[in-house]
């Protein structure tokens, strides 16, 4: 048995749905992308702030006992 050549129309078809889901592929990675920036600079903001809070209690504490 023969196998069928491949017609040009269904070759540009399976290009086409390739490319297709190439695009897709590379927006949803640029969309995860962009939420794990969102998330790190979040966490780094969030980390900032508790350290400035933790820094002025231990000061409090400080000039407390002196």
């Amino acid at each position: 048995m023969r196998a069928r050549p491949i017609s040009n129309a269904s070759r540009y078809n399976y290009r086409l749905n390739v490319t297709n889901q190439e695009a897709g592929m590379s927006e949803w990675v640029r969309e995860h992308f962009r939420d794990a920036q969102h998330a790190r600079d979040t966490i780094a903001f969030s980390s900032l702030t508790l350290g400035a809070i933790g820094f002025l209690m231990v000061l409090g504490c400080v000039l407390q006992t002196h």
